[in-house]
C-alpha cells in the first residue's frame, strides 16, 4: 500500500521536470524492498558465508539492545536482509554555493526537504551533480552504505554494510533506528545530529561491559580520530563562514580568503596526520573538501555536543531525554536551534 501511494505520487509528477528522479527513486526503493528475505530464514541456508551469518545474528542482538536499553522503536526494521549486488545502497549529491556554507535543499512530497538528493545509480547522481557544477556550486557525490525511511518502511540489513567493522555497524544501526524515534520535516541538521548523538551514546553503553574487547579498542581509536578530524574541519568552517558573511569583502576577496583557508586546512591536516601517525584513509575526504562537504559535516556533527549535553542534563535517562528532544522539536526552526544551543 505504501509503495502504491509512492507510485501515485510518481504518476502525478511524471510530467514535471523531476519526473525522472521520482521514477528512479520508486524503482530503486521497490527493488531494495523486493529483495528482502527474513533473517531467520537466511540463517537456515547451508551455503551462507560464516562471516555474514555471524553479522546477521549480531544484528538481531543489537535490535534487542536498541529496544530494551535505548528505548528505540525498532518495530520490524532490520529483521530482513537484502543483497543489492552493488557496493552502495545509493549515491547522494550535496551542493552549496561557491561563497556560502548553506546546503542546497531538495523537497519531496510527504517526506519534506533534505540537504541531499539520492540516486540509485552513480551515473544519474554524477549527471545531476554536473548540473549544479555548471551553475557554480561546490558539489560532492558520495556513495551511501545505508539510509533510513524513518519508519515509512521496515528497512532491511544490506550487503553494503553488513561486513563493515563491528563498531561501525553498531553506530550505524543505532543512528538509523534513532530516526524512527524522532524525525521532523525540513531540518536535516536537527535530525542527523540527534541520530548521531544517539548512536554515540548507544555505542558507549553497548561497549560499557565489553571494555576489554578488541572491538571496543577499535571503537575508541575510531572515536579519537573522528573527534580530532571533526573539530579540525569545523574550526576552519568557522573561519570560512566568517569570510563569506563579511559584507566588507568583495566576491574576489572572498574567493581569495576561501583559497587561503582551504590550503591552511590541508596543511593542518597533514601536520595532525603526521603527529598522530594516521594512515591514509582520510586523505581523499580531506583532499576534496569544499563548501558542500563542509556543510554536510556540519549537518551531521555541529549540534552533537548540544544533544550530548541535553542527555546529561536529563540525568542520562533516555525517556526524559527523548521527551525533551520532542518538546524542542515542536518549536519553529530558529527557536528550536536556539533552545538546543542553550545546552553546552
Amino acid at each position: 500500500m505504501k509503495l502504491l501511494i509512492v507510485l501515485i505520487l510518481l504518476v502525478a509528477c511524471s510530467a514535471c521536470s523531476t519526473g525522472q528522479f521520482y521514477s528512479q527513486a520508486f524503482l530503486g526503493q521497490a527493488d531494495l524492498l523486493l529483495k528482502r528475505r527474513a533473517i531467520q530464514k537466511v540463517l537456515l541456508e547451508d551455503d551462507l558465508p560464516p562471516d555474514v551469518r555471524g553479522r546477521l545474528q549480531f544484528v538481531l542482538i543489537l535490535r534487542a539492545f536498541a529496544k530494551e536499553e535505548l528505548g528505540l522503536p525498532v518495530g520490524k526494521a532490520y529483521t530482513t536482509y537484502s543483497d543489492l549486488g552493488r557496493p552502495f545502497a545509493l549515491w547522494n549529491i550535496y551542493a552549496a554555493p561557491e561563497l556560502s556554507l548553506e546546503s542546497q535543499s531538495w523537497c519531496y512530497p510527504l517526506a519534506g526537504c533534505f540537504a541531499y538528493r539520492g540516486y540509485f545509480s552513480e551515473e544519474d547522481a554524477q549527471r545531476e551533480a554536473e548540473v549544479y557544477r555548471k551553475r557554480g556550486f561546490d558539489v560532492k557525490v558520495g556513495g551511501i552504505l545505508a539510509y533510513s525511511t524513518v519508519g515509512w518502511f521496515d528497512d532491511p540489513v544490506l550487503n553494503t554494510f553488513i561486513l563493515k567493522s563491528e563498531p561501525y555497524l553498531v553506530e550505524l544501526l543505532f543512528h538509523e533506528m534513532a530516526h524512527r524515534k524522532i524525525y521532523i520535516k525540513n531540518d536535516t541538521p536537527f535530525n542527523e545530529n540527534f541520530a548521531t548523538a544517539v548512536s554515540l551514546l548507544g555505542s558507549e553503553l553497548w561497549y560499557q561491559d565489553r571494555a576489554d574487547s578488541s572491538a571496543y579498542r577499535e571503537y575508541r581509536a575510531h572515536q579519537v580520530r573522528q573527534h580530532a578530524l571533526v573539530n579540525l574541519v569545523l574550526d576552519y568552517r568557522t573561519q570560512l563562514n566568517a569570510a563569506f558573511s563579511n559584507g566588507a569583502l568583495s566576491e574576489a576577496e572572498k574567493r581569495q580568503h576561501k583559497k587561503r583557508i582551504m590550503q591552511a586546512l590541508q596543511e593542518a591536516y597533514r601536520k595532525l596526520k603526521s603527529a598522530r601517525e594516521w594512515d591514509d584513509r582520510y586523505d581523499y575526504w580531506l583532499g576534496t573538501m569544499n563548501n558542500a562537504s563542509m556543510a554536510t559535516l556540519s549537518n551531521y556533527q555541529s549540534l552533537v555536543p548540544n544533544f550530548l549535553a541535553l542527555f546529561n542534563a536529563s540525568g542520562r535517562d533516555w525517556s526524559i531525554f527523548y521527551q525533551r528532544v520532542e518538546d524542542i522539536s515542536r518549536l519553529d526552526k530558529l527557536p528550536r536551534h536556539e533552545a538546543l544551543s542553550a545546552y553546552q
